[in-house]
This record gives structure tokens, C-alpha cells and sequence, in this order.
């Protein structure tokens, strides 16, 4: 096993610095080039490098494998919500463009995010759309652009994307509004968002701005 151990070593140290095959992971290049450079040293294929070297290409290739299938999954059941929430994006969109037309992209948002988080609490309704149409709640429009040409549905399907996202695991998706701000009032140039329906709101929480160019 002494010799073994210093013939792996190295191998180790050819690998460091030969190049890396971009249609493979680093562990599955380092592994195949341990592979090769051994039988070029006429080891047989039974040999315990080898046969290490090749278990561990093909559990490495099981696990891309398997997060490619996840994601491909994935991605399928985001488009499914997507395309079973496009009303509920249209009205969102209305929505900002009814409190926030003439913002920018970033402030835009954040009215949707407020009605997100509205409806992550299910004190407001029990569906997206009983929280949208709540009486008295949100101004509506069926303008769909606003002044500046942002397409207002796109915004709105990217904000539940990325609201998905998060509900599924993913961190630091782009949050332009905190989790618990639910309530907002303009002071005629911002919408200043709080957590209760009462007392002094904020408008620039420091988050970075996903749709900064």
C-alpha cells in the first residue's frame, strides 16, 4: 500500500498541473487523468488506482446527473407556476403601476413584494388573488408598461420567480422588499414600506438592486 500511496501521490501532482476538460467536473478531470497517466505506467486496469479512479468518475457523474434531472424538474414546475399564476401577474402589475409609476424597476418591485409578503402571513386572504383584489387594499390598473417601458407583467413573473425560488430553498434571490413589510404610504416622491399599519415607514432598506444594469 506504501508503494501505492507514493504512485497516487504522484499522479496527484501530474494532475495539478494538466489542463482541465471543460465538459467535466474538476473531480471527475483529476480522476480520469490519474486513470490515464497510470495505465501509461502499464498498471493493469484492476490495479486499486484505476479502479478507484473510474468508481469515482462515474459517482461524480451520477451526481451531475442527478442535479441536472433536479433542476430540469425544477425549472418545469417554475414555469408550471408561472403559467398557472399569469392572471395573478397581470393584476400585480396593474398594481404597481397604479402606486409606483414613474420608479424605477427596484421600487416597482417592492409593491410586489409587499403583496407577497401579505400573502406568506394569510392574514389578507388565503390566495394570491384574495390578497391582490382585497377591498380598499391596492390601487389598480390595466396599464401593463410603465413610463419608462418596462414591461410591468415581466416584473411582476420575476418577482414570483423569485419568490419560488426562495420558497423552495434558495437563498439571496434578489429580495428588493424584507420578509414582513406588508403595509406601504406614499410621501409623494416614494412608497415608504412598514411592518405594521401604523407608525414611521422606511423606503431604501440597503438590499442590492437586482435590475441595477
Amino acid at each position: 500500500m506504501t508503494r501505492i500511496k507514493i504512485i497516487l501521490s504522484v499522479l496527484l501532482v501530474l494532475v495539478a498541473v494538466s489542463p482541465v476538460y471543460a465538459e467535466w467536473t474538476q473531480m471527475q478531470t483529476q480522476a480520469n487523468q490519474i486513470a490515464t497517466i497510470a495505465r501509461s505506467m502499464g498498471l493493469p486496469e484492476t490495479h486499486p488506482i484505476i479502479y478507484e479512479s473510474s468508481k469515482i468518475w462515474w459517482e461524480e457523474q451520477t451526481r451531475v446527473n442527478n442535479e441536472a434531472m433536479e433542476k430540469a424538474e425544477f425549472e418545469a414546475s417554475l414555469q408550471g407556476f408561472l403559467n398557472d399564476h399569469y392572471a395573478e401577474a397581470v393584476a400585480i402589475a396593474g398594481v404597481m403601476y397604479a402606486e409606483a409609476r414613474g420608479l424605477d424597476k427596484r421600487e416597482m418591485s417592492m409593491v410586489a413584494w409587499c403583496i407577497l409578503n401579505r400573502y406568506d402571513t394569510q392574514r389578507f386572504g388565503s390566495t394570491m388573488s384574495q390578497v391582490i383584489w382585497a377591498k380598499s387594499q391596492f390601487a389598480h390598473s390595466t396599464r401593463k408598461v410603465s413610463d419608462d417601458g418596462t414591461d410591468l407583467v415581466w416584473l411582476a413573473q420575476d418577482v414570483l420567480t423569485r419568490w419560488y425560488r426562495e420558497k423552495h430553498g434558495e437563498e439571496n434571490v434578489g429580495r428588493t422588499l424584507p420578509q414582513g413589510y406588508c403595509y406601504y404610504y406614499g410621501n409623494g416622491r416614494h412608497n415608504l414600506f412598514r411592518v405594521k399599519n401604523s407608525g414611521a415607514g422606511a423606503y431604501n432598506f440597503g438590499l442590492e438592486d437586482p435590475y441595477e444594469s
